[in-house]
């Protein structure tokens, strides 16, 4: 394949371009800091397993004792039935209905009763339904 331009601009280009690869394998093969980025970088991977190793198991414990027993306990005594966000507050979305049925818009409702944008308006359109 013949490249345009003239032929002093092609050799300036090609003479740069294996330069550059040369370079690149300088780097990631001969340099003499390779062994010291290596060994850190395999120390951090094998944490990362046992920290994964570690919380899937928490998981699969607490999804197994939902299932056993209906609930699980957490650390700090709560107790959950299922996992995720909890539910918003029941009163709080009463309130919300009955601001929202006056006319009020859907900011102005999340702000006094204290939901956010997305539950209150995902409130409306249920009330819209």
């Amino acid at each position: 394949m013949l490249r345009k331009g003239k032929p002093d601009e092609v050799i300036k280009r090609d003479f740069s371009l294996r330069t550059y690869a040369r370079a690149r394998e300088s780097w990631s093969c001969n340099s003499k800091h390779s062994a010291a980025h290596r060994s850190p970088r395999a120390f951090a991977e094998f944490e990362r397993s046992m920290i994964r190793t570690r919380v899937r198991a928490g998981l699969k414990r607490a999804k197994d004792q939902i299932k056993r027993d209906g609930h699980f306990v957490t650390r700090g005594g709560e107790v959950r039935k299922r996992f995720g966000r909890p539910d918003a507050d029941p009163t709080k979305l009463r309130k919300a209905q009955a601001e929202l049925a006056k006319g009020h818009g859907i900011i102005k409702v999340a702000k006094a009763v204290g939901l956010g944008v997305g539950t209150v308006h995902k409130l409306k359109r249920e009330m819209a339904a």
